[in-house]
């Protein structure tokens, strides 16, 4: 019956894929009770299977290897704690003006599921240099880089 359903769900193109292995993750199905490692072997499979997917493998890999408990209220916490800590990195590390204004830029390209690199927005937390433009534009595509990895990471995890 578990099988038939997720089969099913394969062949409905509105499921997303991040749907798909978060279903895995929470199983309580026979052949990965207590086996962290075959549901990793298992998940891993279906996350190299996929290239949006693959960006997401390190951090599905360490909530499957946490001892927290496998639910979805608790993944999505270990999510949005991870996602704080990486956006905090980033605008430390960038000197960013206002990481109020990078979250509402990630979520806003969750929202729309596009990662917009032309965002207006952008420059609500980067500072244009006006006496060394090149330097702000180098700087500019190594923040965006940044973002986009994060956007990757936990698009389809975090929704607001």
């Amino acid at each position: 019956m578990e099988a038939e359903r997720d089969v099913q769900l394969t062949f409905r193109e509105d499921v997303s894929l991040e749907y798909m292995i978060k279903l895995f993750i929470f199983s309580d199905s026979k052949n990965f009770a207590n086996n962290k490692e075959k549901l990793k072997e298992f998940i891993n499979e279906k996350i190299n299977s996929s290239f949006h997917l693959r960006p997401k493998k390190e951090l599905i890999n360490n909530f499957i290897d946490s001892d927290l408990p496998r639910t979805e209220e608790s993944f999505e916490n270990y999510c949005r704690h991870h996602f704080e800590e990486l956006l905090s990195q980033i605008v430390s590390s960038e000197n960013l003006t206002s990481k109020d204004a990078v979250r509402k830029f990630i979520f806003n390209s969750f929202r729309y599921e596009d990662f917009e690199k032309d965002s207006a927005q952008f420059e609500d937390f980067i500072i244009v240099s006006r006496t060394n433009p090149q330097d702000y534009f180098k700087r500019r595509e190594r923040v965006l880089s940044k973002l986009k990895n994060l956007f990757d990471v936990f698009r389809g995890f975090l929704n607001n």
